[in-house]
């Protein structure tokens, strides 16, 4: 089988990831998955998720893929992502390898702004920036007016800086 992006990985205005591809085969193509791998750190972590096709046994596919990565704590960061086709007689076939960002949500409050940007350090190297991130979280959350006051943020950042100190002994 063959398999390969049209065009570069790209988010859409509501940040989903757009995916366009075309994949092919003489005995019909089963499954096509995406594999995405962060590109900045050696994990064999990955994202792995199957592309849906229109039909079974297809030959020939050109189709366009979205997937909402958002929520996923690699978004905003670095990632490659490669398509694997399978056909029905059980070979495989890998596209290029492309490099992207992972699409990621935006925020306007300031303090979100903070807490996304500490999430983002701490999963660029976690051993390495793990006290650092508790640092952070730690002063977001000693600023309660910048949050208007509200308990539950106070309880969350806390929680989360307390469970990020007590994972680096």
């Amino acid at each position: 089988p063959r398999v390969a992006l049209d065009e570069a990985p790209s988010p859409t205005k509501r940040g989903a990831l757009r995916l366009i591809y075309s994949a092919s085969d003489d005995y019909g193509l089963v499954s096509i998955t995406a594999v995405i791998r962060r590109s900045d750190v050696s994990l064999k972590e990955t994202i792995t998720y199957e592309i849906p096709l229109s039909g079974t046994n297809l030959k020939k596919v050109n189709a366009d893929s979205f997937r909402d990565l958002t929520p996923h704590p690699w978004a905003g960061l670095p990632v490659q992502l490669t398509l694997i086709a399978k056909d029905a007689a059980g070979n495989r076939g890998e596209s290029d390898t492309h490099s992207f960002r992972l699409p990621e949500r935006t925020f306007s409050h300031p303090v979100a702004k903070e807490i996304v940007a500490a999430r983002k350090t701490l999963m660029a190297n976690p051993e390495i920036n793990r006290l650092g991130v508790v640092d952070d979280l730690g002063s977001i959350a000693w600023k309660p007016t910048r949050y208007n006051d509200d308990k539950v943020v106070f309880m969350a950042l806390h929680t989360a800086a307390r469970r990020l100190r007590k994972e680096s002994y």
